[in-house]
């Protein structure tokens, strides 16, 4: 065996390479890592308006191949997408439904990178356009001078941190189930095998894990 090596060492070598890189590829998708979604507006679980007419989804850097993003909304409304620079930008069609709570997912090729929910106002309020953030801070405020709050990211990462103190590690999945937040202190499990009574168990260890107590979310589960 030892022969076998020393005289087939260069072969070896460049298998183990050929794996290293396949392997690398299969991770990152061609070896072009999955984009990171870093901000939402309006933020995920917040009430919006029925009226309300785009969401702005801001990732780490600028996507390519952006015809492989996907959008699934439940319930189904009509809506397109654009992106400038690492912005991507839904528009609705339709006004959204008074009183649903509509679910949101983005994938991209094929793999979920974030889902998040929103629960629609009863409002009366005369239909407009919401208008786009102008910056890449979420639902940052503007001053009188037109500068913008300049509390905004500070305000907004003490809000993650009270109603989404998981986000840093979700989405999570593996074997067994699929881990995201719904809404506020709200998780959604999806279980992918096992019972409920299992999947639990696991669930509330990795978020004990985490250092969170379980005793402050609410879980729902599906399948």
């Amino acid at each position: 065996m030892i022969n076998f090596i020393k005289k087939y060492w260069f072969f070896i070598s460049l298998a183990f390479l050929a794996g290293l890189v396949s392997g690398y590829k299969l991770l990152t998708h061609e070896g072009n890592a999955l984009p990171v979604v870093r901000a939402i507006a309006p933020l995920p679980g917040e009430e919006i308006e029925p009226q309300s007419r785009n969401i702005t989804i801001d990732f780490n850097s600028v996507p390519k191949d952006t015809d492989k993003f996907t959008i699934n909304v439940s319930p189904t409304i009509d809506l397109t997408t654009s992106f400038t620079g690492n912005r991507m930008i839904i528009e609705f069609k339709e006004p959204l439904e008074k009183s649903a709570k509509y679910f949101f997912e983005i994938s991209f090729a094929g793999t979920t990178l974030y889902s998040w929910s929103y629960q629609i106002k009863v409002s009366s309020v005369s239909p407009s356009p919401s208008p786009l953030p102008s910056s890449a801070t979420p639902s940052a405020t503007v001053s009188a001078d037109g500068k913008g709050d300049p509390d905004a990211r500070e305000k907004i990462s003490q809000e993650l941190d009270k109603n989404y103190p998981l986000t840093s590690y979700l989405p999570y999945e593996n074997t067994d189930f699929y881990l995201n937040y719904l809404s506020p202190l709200t998780l959604i499990v999806k279980i992918k095998k096992g019972t409920q009574e299992e999947v639990s168990e696991k669930v509330l260890a990795w978020i004990e894990e985490k250092g969170i107590d379980p005793a402050t979310h609410t879980i729902e589960w599906t399948r």
